[in-house]
């Protein structure tokens, strides 16, 4: 009774950390299917959780990029990129239900669990750090420019400089 309670209380932890993290959460087992959806999962992607059980985690990245992916899931599945606490994080696009591509990061990590591997991808979305990443690339060629701009300026009145200088001159001496 007393083991009952006490998994009853981990599992219930367990749902309260799934449903309280703002990043996707997906749970998938050795054959790369899906096995856990939590709440910003349904909400990051459009898809609810008996919609994508079972499914191959693959169908959340867009077409031109799940070969390449669908090894990565498999190697770190595997355990040929996966030690005991080492997890990868690298970033793509991922695919909403809508047909949207968005950027995210996504961290893999894997679990023995009872005598099964299990692997965890968080997605993380990151287009509004994108957004300020591109803003802040255009800043850096505005001012770029800027220097440019000045420098040929610069340049530019030195030259008239001097040639207002030699036709003051010329002037004087006629």
């Amino acid at each position: 009774l007393t083991r009952e309670r006490e998994v009853q209380k981990l599992q219930t932890q367990l749902e309260a950390i799934l449903n309280a993290t703002g990043d996707a959460i997906v749970g998938m087992n050795n054959l790369r299917r899906i096995t856990l959806w939590n709440p910003a999962a349904e909400k990051l992607f459009g898809w609810l959780t008996r919609e994508v059980q079972g499914r191959e985690i693959e169908m959340l990245l867009p077409d031109d990029l799940r070969d390449s992916h669908e090894e990565k899931f498999r190697e770190f599945i595997a355990g040929r990129d996966r030690k005991k606490g080492k997890k990868i994080t690298f970033e793509t696009l991922a695919l909403r239900r809508d047909g949207i591509t968005i950027p995210v990061e996504i961290t893999l990590s894997s679990a023995l669990i009872g005598d099964k591997l299990s692997g965890f991808a968080v997605f993380h979305e990151i287009s509004e750090r994108k957004y300020v990443e591109k803003i802040l690339l255009q800043s850096e060629k505005m001012r770029s420019l800027g220097e440019m701009a000045s420098g040929v300026a610069h340049d530019f009145n030195n030259s008239l400089t001097t040639i207002l200088g030699n036709i003051k001159l010329l002037k004087e001496t006629v």
